[in-house]
């Protein structure tokens, strides 16, 4: 037979290993939030790319003019990279 002791030992235990569980399942949960949430700001700057490389699409399809062209395509290519400068090599195979 358990002595009272022993019993209120092990429903400490048991209580112990319910907050344990508990305490695990947050941080699970808040882990999978924060992967959540970084993965919906991913998705809105990828989106966000897309939709510039679309325009630059549009741009260049609409310019036939060569000297204004390239201007466009440094402009365009060094905003949706978001860098500070871009080279454009053009190569005469002729």
């Amino acid at each position: 037979m358990k002595t009272a002791q022993l019993i209120k030992e092990e429903k400490q235990a048991t209580e112990l290993d319910e907050a344990n569980e508990i305490i695990t399942i947050i941080r699970l949960f808040n882990s999978i939030f924060d992967r959540a949430t970084h993965h919906d700001s991913e998705l809105k700057n990828l989106k966000g790319q897309l939709s510039d490389l679309m325009g630059v699409g549009t741009d260049l399809t609409a310019e036939l003019d060569f000297d204004r062209l390239f201007p466009i395509i440094i402009s365009k290519v060094t905003k949706v990279m978001s860098v500070e400068r871009t080279s454009l090599y053009m190569i005469d195979r002729d």
